[in-house]
């Protein structure tokens, strides 16, 4: 049931989603909640939906495959895998990041493209831990990969190595699985030689952290959390309306007749 508060609700698995989001959200008539994880922001729709109760929308990270929506309109996912990765996939916001965090001339050095290019190169770079991912998942391998290690396995020019990369997951996990690190590595390349979709699964996390641990490699100081944090804060209106979540959700408030967006016409 409804409170005296009338605006939309727009839920989101946590607080760095609401970072990133709240100031580009029309706050006469629309908040954010974070509910905790995905698998929350579903059971609360599924609780408000047996209810009836209108003008709710629910945006979860796409992960490694999007939950269908199972009728109604109100469910959106975000572009790449979760918030983080899609704003990572900004050029615009990601060269804002580097050059206020990142010593002059850096950028060339992990990309001679430029920063224009930063975003791919990082993302070619981190396709063998999210193929990685793909096969833990797909194979039932249950692999930790959270909170990934990345200066133990990236190389000095900013590859990382496979056959470290496999060594150390199967060192983090429990049980330990039962494959070795040459069966783990062979799976590895068949993914990323087979999915020509593997962009889809660089979690943002990752995508910070293999940029920040390709710096140090280069003797500058930059931290994951932080690079993360000055994107969420870097978004823009302009880089907001390209996003196709963004404006999936706007054709629903124009639907129905209210805002989500303050920059939104």
């Amino acid at each position: 049931m409804r409170t005296a508060d009338d605006r939309t609700i727009l839920f989101v698995e946590g607080e760095s989603d609401c970072q990133a989001l709240d100031s580009h959200i029309d706050s006469e008539c629309t908040y954010s909640l974070p509910a905790g994880g995905k698998q929350t922001v579903l059971k609360v729709r599924d609780l408000i939906r047996s209810c009836q109760i209108e003008r709710v929308v629910f945006l979860v990270d796409r992960d490694l495959g999007a939950p269908a929506s199972e009728g109604g309109d109100d469910l959106f996912v975000t572009d790449f895998y979760d918030l983080d990765a899609t704003l990572f996939f900004s050029a615009d916001i990601l060269g804002r990041v580097v050059h206020s965090h990142l010593p002059r001339g850096l950028v060339h050095q992990l990309a001679p493209a430029g920063v224009v290019a930063l975003p791919v190169v990082m993302g070619e770079r981190l396709q063998p831990l999210s193929a990685l991912r793909i096969v833990s998942l797909t194979t039932a391998l249950h692999l930790n990969l959270g909170g990934f290690p990345m200066d133990a396995v990236l190389t000095s020019d900013f590859q990382i190595d496979t056959e470290k990369l496999c060594s150390v997951a199967i060192s983090r996990t429990e049980p330990r699985p039962s494959r070795t690190v040459e069966e783990l590595r062979d799976a590895i390349w068949l993914e990323i030689r087979s999915n020509s979709d593997i962009a889809l699964a660089h979690c943002g996390h990752d995508l910070y952290s293999i940029l920040a641990a390709s710096a140090r490699k280069l003797r500058a100081t930059a931290g994951k959390d932080a690079l993360e944090k000055a994107a969420r804060a870097a978004l823009n209106c302009a880089e907001l309306h390209k996003f196709l979540f963004v404006a999936a959700m706007q054709r629903w408030a124009d639907d129905h007749g209210t805002r989500i967006w303050n920059c939104w016409a």
